[in-house]
């Protein structure tokens, strides 16, 4: 994994890249801001990295992957998101602003 990058992009392609139609940045960011409502009975202010790169990526092309990237480096430019270095990985978090936009 790159030290600057908390994404480290696969070449492989999703199995079902082709028959599906391609996620913009827009859709990304509001599946992204949907897991934390998604996220009952857990930290529901946090995204660990190995729930964005074990269940979120390994189902993007190349370029929805590059597109991921992006979105999430526009939620913390926007200030509804931030990283969060934990004790054994990075993790993705909601600042309040982005708690208000949820609930």
């Amino acid at each position: 994994m790159h030290a600057h990058d908390p994404f480290y992009l696969w070449d492989v392609e999703p199995p079902n890249a082709e028959s599906r139609v391609m996620k913009d940045k827009r859709s990304i960011k509001r599946e992204i801001l949907a897991q934390f409502k998604d996220a009952i009975g857990q930290d529901r202010d946090s995204l660990p990295i190995y729930w964005l790169e074990g269940h979120y990526i390994s189902g993007l092309s190349r370029n929805e992957r590059k597109l991921l990237a992006q979105a999430v480096f526009e939620l913390i430019q926007v200030g509804l998101v931030r990283w969060s270095d934990g004790a054994f990985s990075r993790t993705l978090r909601l600042t309040r602003k982005g708690q208000h936009l949820l609930w």
